[in-house]
């Protein structure tokens, strides 16, 4: 579903100039303009790991004499400063829950990606340095059993493995 909606995304909001990142998760669908801290200019998948280059709305006076005015700055200056910036999809559409998992449905449609504190997906972070971001990036698909098991009966089999 991400690759189908990374697909269209490229080819609308990126080649049309319109794939703005705002700051933090808004609850609307709508994108605030005002709030554009960023413009997605490209994007691509290593592996499975999707990848993006990112150019930060910045105001000529934080250019100029680090005056933050823009989202853009805010996000600048948090990152110039240590913070760690995330990167997070919002999106529209529904889930169906399997085995204590939720799935995305393919009515799923990609509004924007965001900047975010916490980002929904391991390893989501933004950085000018691609050795930063390589233990992140995912060539394959790791399956973790673990995970798909349902706590509640993984427990009650082991109290019943005793009684065997």
């Amino acid at each position: 579903i991400l690759k189908r909606e990374y697909n269209k995304y490229l080819n609308t909001s990126v080649k049309e100039g319109t794939s703005l990142f705002e700051a933090n998760h808004p609850e609307s669908t709508q994108i605030n303009i005002l709030n554009g801290a960023g413009l997605l200019i490209d994007a691509w998948w290593e592996g499975i790991t999707l990848l993006g280059k990112i150019k930060l709305n910045l105001s000529k006076g934080f250019i100029d004499s680090g005056i933050v005015s823009t989202s853009g700055d805010h996000v600048a200056n948090l990152m110039l400063t240590g913070v760690k910036v995330g990167v997070s999809s919002r999106g529209v559409g529904s889930l169906k829950e399997k085995s204590g998992v939720n799935h995305v449905q393919d009515d799923y449609d990609l509004i924007c990606w965001d900047f975010v504190n916490q980002p929904s997906s391991r390893g989501s972070w933004v950085s000018d340095d691609y050795e930063k971001l390589a233990p992140f990036i995912e060539t394959t698909i790791k399956e973790d059993k673990k995970a798909h098991i349902n706590p509640l009966k993984d427990k009650l089999s082991n109290f019943l493995s005793n009684y065997r």
